[in-house]
């Protein structure tokens, strides 16, 4: 089982230090929105009136609160103007874009005051902001450096002058330009072993779900998989067929756990082709991953069963959908995303019609019986695919071909062609025993 996944290292990745880290970038993004909206109010009142005057008490109070919070989550701050943005230790502030003019405003202030950015290092005081902000009341532009700031004790806040901020910019972009070609070439390779951690770590919480549903060890909130789906998200959008190599990889023993990430992950890359948003896509990524969640409570034998199946073995499995709804309804509060979760895994193993034949036997068309919901209908798509390749172990040319012919009637017409266009335009490689893992 050499190839599972030849990640085994990968999958002892530190999933707390990661959310601690998107907590830590989430929290300066806050902190970095409320600096920026406090400088705005304060910087375009300072224009009327003396920073002396008691209406700048309370902005200034918070002002000096963010300021001093940041200071103590990162040991530092420094803001800086780049071109129409600013970044906050060098991650830049996002905004919407009802604050967007407010930001050009501000950033207009900065530069007709020749200000580029600042940087403290130690906590403020109320008063020191308030010797700061005296700079954009003054009538002529004082530079940064210059007499009207030192001799205002300004010793905390270290102003950079615009221009110069400027000039820095243009230099680096000059010098960065014939490594572009390079750091594109890197990017990538980032990107590629990125995602192979992410799926590994999606792997690994599936292996720890389905151990707990059958008693091998704790039961695991489902209210988890959010966080992996998002990584799947953000993997798969923008490089829709990045990901795509893995679902060859051999499962071994572990063909559920593997099959679920598949189907989440394929689905995502389907529904980005079909040009669903990125919150769509979060959901449907959800869905998919616990789609098949009731055939954890049947034999694993059955499951790895590649010859014809008996009668009472379909009966079994024919059982999967309405077990993993009773599971879902157990495990978590029907929130409208684990509805749909819900829904999803009952109806994507409906079928869609019936075919209709010519007079030589040959499908003519298939006629719809049902309506079901774009959720399920992507995920009987892709649920079929991955369960011929992953579980019946044959070529992707051929499960589409079943899938087109022999299969039609379990899927929507329009939505296989588009899906078929999908896979056709990539070549998968699958990997067996013994050989390095290819991703892309």
């Amino acid at each position: 089982m050499a190839d599972k996944l030849k990640i085994e290292d990968e999958l002892k990745v530190d999933g707390d230090r990661l959310e601690r880290a998107r907590g830590f970038d989430r929290k300066l993004q806050e902190l970095g929105r409320a600096l920026l909206a406090g400088l705005f109010m304060l910087v375009r009142n300072a224009k009327l009136y003396d920073p002396g005057n008691a209406i700048f008490n309370d902005p200034l109070e918070k002002l000096r609160s963010v300021v001093n919070t940041i200071l103590a989550s990162d040991g530092a701050l420094h803001l800086q103007v780049a071109g129409d943005s600013f970044y906050l230790n060098n991650m830049l502030i996002r905004f919407d874009l009802k604050a967007a003019e407010s930001l050009r405003l501000l950033r207009d202030e900065f530069e007709a005051h020749d200000i580029g950015g600042f940087s403290l290092q130690e906590a403020l005081g109320v008063e020191e902001l308030r010797t700061f902000l005296r700079v954009f009341g003054q009538e002529r532009p004082a530079q940064a450096g210059d007499g009207a700031v030192s001799s205002s004790k300004l010793t905390a806040i270290k102003l950079r002058r615009f221009e110069k901020i400027q000039e820095i910019l243009r230099r680096q972009k000059e010098q960065e330009a014939p490594l572009a070609a390079a750091q594109a070439a890197e990017q990538k390779l980032d990107r590629k072993r990125y995602g192979l951690v992410v799926y590994a770590r999606s792997v690994v919480f599936m292996r720890k779900v389905l151990a707990g549903i059958r008693g091998e060890g704790p039961e695991q909130t489902l209210g988890k998989a959010q966080n992996f789906v998002q990584d799947l998200v953000d993997v798969v959008h923008g490089h829709r067929t990045n990901l795509l190599g893995l679902t060859t990889l051999n499962p071994g023993d572990e063909l559920l756990s593997f099959h679920s990430v598949n189907v989440a992950m394929l689905s995502i890359v389907f529904g980005a082709e079909l040009g669903l948003p990125k919150d769509r896509l979060r959901e449907l990524g959800l869905a998919g991953l616990f789609h098949d969640l009731g055939k954890a409570e049947l034999d694993e034998g059955l499951l790895q069963k590649r010859t014809r199946l008996t009668a009472a073995e379909r009966n079994q499995l024919a059982r999967a959908p309405k077990l993993g709804v009773r599971r879902l309804l157990r495990s978590a509060p029907l929130s409208l995303r684990n509805i749909q979760c819900i829904v999803t895994a009952h109806d994507c193993a409906l079928d869609y019609g019936h075919q209709v034949k010519d007079h030589l036997g040959e499908l003519h068309h298939v006629v719809k019986d049902r309506e079901l919901g774009l959720f399920p209908r992507i995920i009987a798509i892709v649920d079929g695919f991955d369960s011929l390749v992953g579980g019946q172990e044959l070529a992707p040319e051929i499960a589409l071909n079943l899938m087109s012919s022999e299969y039609s009637h379990r899927f929507e017409p329009e939505l296989l062609r588009i899906f078929c266009q999908l896979m056709k335009g990539y070549t998968q490689r699958v990997v067996t025993e013994g050989q390095t893992v290819e991703l892309f």
